[in-house]
């Protein structure tokens, strides 16, 4: 089913009221519609080229932003380096510190090698951010915040459920040693709190339709679940990507074993940065299907207590899991948002076979640095904390 969501670009209100007007003083039908655009389930089609034997294709929105982009330009770099004003905040979770700046009306973050989740100084040949080469002579990378872009998964009229086009940081499943359900975890605190709070504006956090959570267990290992939980922003769990009619709503195969394109993910430079992993190419000069795809997190369980369940690079799932203190995972937040805001855009579709037809968004500036709802101050810091159930 479908959603109406306003393009970018559109008429300005004033025009939109005057047309209006004229439309109803001649008896004929309002014409909004068009300004809006149908959001709908993804489209599948049987397709042999396809590793999977399918092609799926996602509507996509344009809500919210977040560094993505590394900044490679030398003089943008040193005035970078030179700037003074940089806004720090922290997340009360993961006691991590980020640092924005606005310069020239466009925002970014910038990050030393000892603020990323995965440490350490890795080559161009490795899978892992080289900060041998790319940090600048103060010690830093800088990222430019960009709109970010959602896959529409499932679509009910009035709501949606997204997930993130590319991986938009990398974090542990669970910053501390012990076991942990998505109930419980350091990384449901921190998409609540921290994300949340930069990724999306006040307005645009009213969007959001808080989403009651399932959290069943493993199907393989039957490894418990924990609770159930009501979250605003969340991972998706191996039923909504294999295993399931939710996973074939939502554009994904069956089977956890098949190298499924559509369950293939890319990373932003800055979850790079932060950790996540890009997969290599080939070194026997082989096919290189899914080189620069990422391990992303799932929220469930996996073999053990203290494991969690990820999508792999090839599109695999692993049921397994790994320890959940696990450095080099993407994260690929999920939300259920409402379609009727004028906060959400369409931002075209992009297909499993690597087809892009985008709508352009708007650029972001001065407002995306502001400091939005922090709870309290720590050590002059502004903190954010998930405050939910």
């Amino acid at each position: 089913m479908g959603g109406r969501l306003t393009h970018r670009g559109m008429l300005p209100r004033v025009l939109l009221r005057a047309l209006l007007a004229c439309v109803l003083a001649v008896g004929l039908a309002p014409v909004w519609a068009l300004a809006a655009v149908d959001v709908a389930d993804p489209r599948v089609v049987a397709d042999g080229s396809m590793t999977s034997g399918q092609l799926t294709t996602w509507d996509c929105v344009w809500l919210g932003s977040y560094p993505q982009t590394y900044v490679d330009d030398a003089a943008l770099v040193a005035k970078l380096d030179a700037a003074t004003g940089w806004v720090t905040k922290r997340d009360y979770a993961t006691k991590w510190d980020a640092d924005d700046l606005v310069l020239d009306g466009v925002t970014y973050r910038r990050l030393a090698k000892g603020d990323a989740t995965l440490l350490g100084d890795n080559s161009d040949a490795s899978s892992s951010w080289d900060w041998s080469s790319k940090t600048s002579s103060t010690g830093y990378c800088y990222f430019r915040w960009e709109p970010v872009k959602w896959r529409v998964l499932e679509a009910d009229g009035t709501t949606a459920l997204v997930v993130s086009d590319v991986a938009l940081d990398g974090q542990k499943f669970n910053h501390t040693s012990s076991s942990a359900t998505w109930g419980t975890c350091t990384l449901r605190d921190w998409l609540q709190g921290m994300f949340l709070s930069s990724c999306l504006t006040t307005a645009e956090q009213g969007v959001v339709v808080q989403q009651e959570l399932a959290n069943i267990g493993n199907s393989t290992y039957g490894t418990s679940g924990g609770t159930n939980t009501t979250d605003t922003v969340f991972l998706l769990a191996e039923s909504d990507v294999w295993n399931g009619e939710d996973a074939i709503r939502h554009g994904f195969v069956t089977s956890s074993g098949a190298y499924d394109e559509a369950r293939r993910c890319r990373t932003s430079d800055y979850a790079h940065a932060m950790g996540a992993s890009r997969a290599l190419p080939p070194t026997a000069g082989g096919p290189d299907y899914y080189s620069g795809n990422c391990d992303w997190w799932l929220r469930t369980r996996g073999r053990y207590e203290n494991y969690a369940c990820f999508t792999l690079s090839s599109g695999k799932v692993n049921c397994f899991g790994d320890d959940q203190n696990r450095d080099n995972n993407a994260v690929r937040p999920a939300m259920r948002i409402s379609l009727s805001s004028d906060q959400v855009t369409y931002a075209g579709t992009v297909s499993s076979n690597g087809d892009v037809d985008e709508a352009s968004a708007t650029d972001i500036g001065d407002a995306e640095v502001t400091l939005r709802n922090p709870l309290f101050t720590q050590d002059g810091l502004a903190c954010y904390k998930h405050t939910g159930s």
